[in-house]
């Protein structure tokens, strides 16, 4: 739970400043995307997918021309991890760039109704372009530093990175 906290405690570090601006010039972006994730390593247990995809509902905020601060809800398939249910990830990044962008985030895993210990880290480029006056596409590829401990209810603790390509569209509003 420590670890949650201060996962906590840097989302808001990162949105304080953003709140400092006037609304009038910050942009914000709604939308959806799809992403297909890989572990980097093989899992030595069965009933859990080493690739897949899953669904994600994106917002981001634009508080000044080179820096944009998004919060995602992933929501990946039954399966995922092992999961019985459907596995939420909440997640949050820091942007920079314009066009073309990098990022650092992190977020955690809820699965079969308990928070993993350990959230995960991610490092994030991608490039976003205007298609249509307010509707944004933007393809993504994300590493991930993930850790699961007791995996599947198996008792075993795995550590394996995950890479993962996505792809977003979103309206600006």
């Amino acid at each position: 739970m420590r670890n949650l906290s201060v996962f906590f405690a840097l989302a808001c570090m990162v949105a304080a400043p953003c709140a400092t601006r006037g609304a009038s010039d910050t942009l914000h972006y709604l939308g959806i995307g799809v992403q297909y994730w890989q572990t980097v390593e093989d899992i030595k247990l069965t009933d859990v997918d080493e690739d897949g995809f899953s669904w994600i509902l994106t917002y981001q905020m634009k508080p000044a021309r080179l820096l944009k601060v998004e919060v995602d809800l992933e929501m990946m398939p039954d399966d995922y991890a092992g999961s019985d249910d459907t596995v939420v990830a909440p997640q949050a990044y820091i942007l920079l760039g314009t066009g073309i962008y990098a990022g650092l985030g992190a977020g955690f895993y809820l699965a079969d109704g308990k928070i993993e210990e350990d959230p995960f880290l991610a490092l994030r480029a991608g490039l976003c372009s205007e298609l249509f006056p307010s509707l944004f596409i933007d393809f993504s590829a994300n590493y991930r530093f993930d850790q699961w401990s007791d995996l599947n209810n198996s008792g075993t603790d795995v550590d394996t990175d995950t890479v993962t390509l996505g792809f977003a569209a979103r309206l600006e509003f």
